[in-house]
């Protein structure tokens, strides 16, 4: 199935190479409990993401999973591992080096935020930074006051990456439930 994702999403981004666009390419290649079939897209995703297939050199592209591993071994065996395999769905940022490098600040809280505690409402805020026009000494822009979760925005519920998060920030005040929460206990 991804072969004809992948080829849209190429020629979606070869026609319209002259402006900016977004664009989403969902795969269902995870959703099999061998592990084999997911497998198969490797290749194909590391061409594309990599730059063989598209110039990617002023993109930002995401790889994201709305959820980790719920099946296969690990959870035929029931180990508690498994539980937290499935609250823990990836999360890839691939940004230009001319964005990263544009600002040292910028550089230092992506580093910072490497292994912060985030959900979907960050990433929301994250993509709605690429949308704002650049103002000049600010980077990333400011964040408006209004928009489709100004309600959540400027809380420790929603946070640009490219902002600093708390490494004490925690399930309760990030607003995820209980029941998905991956912190553990020591």
């Amino acid at each position: 199935m991804h072969h004809q994702a992948f080829e849209y999403t190429t020629k979606f981004w070869e026609t319209y190479s002259d402006v900016p666009k977004f664009a989403v390419t969902m795969l269902i290649e995870g959703h099999e409990n061998t592990g084999h079939v997911a497998a198969l897209m490797d290749q194909d995703l590391a061409n594309l993401v990599s730059g063989k297939t598209l110039n990617l050199s002023d993109t930002a592209v995401f790889i994201v999973a709305d959820h980790g591993l719920h099946m296969g071994p690990l959870f035929v065996l029931g180990l508690e591992s498994a539980d937290l395999e499935n609250k823990l769905p990836v999360l890839i940022a691939l940004l230009p080096q001319s964005f990263v490098h544009s600002n040292r600040r910028l550089e230092e809280t992506l580093f910072s935020n490497e292994q912060a505690l985030i959900t979907a409402f960050d990433v929301h805020s994250t993509l709605s930074d690429f949308s704002l026009p650049e103002q000049e000494d600010s980077h990333p822009p400011n964040r408006p006051t209004t928009s489709l979760a100004a309600d959540a925005y400027g809380t420790e519920q929603s946070s640009s990456l490219f902002r600093h998060i708390p490494a004490s920030r925690t399930c309760d005040t990030a607003g995820i439930p209980q029941q998905f929460c991956k912190c553990v206990s020591p």
